[in-house]
């Protein structure tokens, strides 16, 4: 097994398969080169002692729970392709990093697109920074499975709202009672924008108006 590896230096690899790291509880830092074009199901889950992981722009393809369980920090600069809906009935979904326990997503300047269902159920999540060049993030990208949300913090730095998909940092809880899927915006979120450009994004994304907030970046 691979339960004592701690440091991860990959060669010229093009492909991290499926599980090829599953359960690796001592890897603290994983940087992927760019010579990596796929990332497979589970290759890196449940690496729960994980402080800081690098997705480059060279990755196009991935599989679905990459990062199951990770703990840290998340930097990515490829854009994240949309989950699969598994049971709309029940809001279940496989999403590239369902699951993890990340605590902050920091997703750069070359991004320009996060898939539907992305970060799906990740829920240890306080805080995502978004670059500049973001111009869609999709359906439930970061919805979180609890009311008992740790989301605190959203950074944009574009200009340009993007555009924005239904509920996209909601948290969902169903009535067992009566048998009916609620969502509410975390209670102490707020949504930091360019300061002059405000107004846009409070047009653009009027769902979200009451929490966002202009910022000098």
């Amino acid at each position: 097994g691979c339960s004592s590896l701690i440091d991860l230096l990959l060669g010229n690899v093009i492909t991290i398969r499926d599980c090829a790291f599953s359960d690796c509880i001592s890897i603290k830092e994983v940087i992927i080169p760019n010579s990596v074009t796929s990332i497979g199901t589970q290759a890196f889950s449940g690496c729960i002692s994980m402080e800081k992981m690098f997705i480059p722009n060279s990755v196009i393809e991935f599989g679905y729970f990459i990062c199951e369980s990770c703990t840290g920090e998340l930097h990515i600069e490829c854009n994240v392709p949309d989950g699969k809906e598994v049971n709309s009935s029940y809001y279940t979904f496989d999403g590239v990093f369902d699951g993890s326990d990340f605590h902050r997503v920091i997703i750069g300047d070359n991004v320009t697109y996060i898939g539907k269902y992305a970060f799906n159920g990740c829920g240890q999540l306080e805080s995502i920074e978004f670059g500049s060049n973001i111009t869609t993030i999709g359906m439930y990208a970061f919805l979180q499975k609890t009311s008992e949300t740790t989301l605190t913090s959203i950074k944009i730095k574009a200009t340009v709202p993007p555009a924005l998909s239904s509920k996209t940092f909601d948290y969902t809880w169903r009535s067992q009672s009566y048998n009916i899927q609620y969502f509410d915006i975390p209670t102490n979120l707020k949504i930091y924008v360019p300061r002059d450009f405000i107004d846009d994004y409070k047009t653009k994304w009027s769902y979200y108006s009451g929490v966002i907030v202009g910022y000098d970046f």
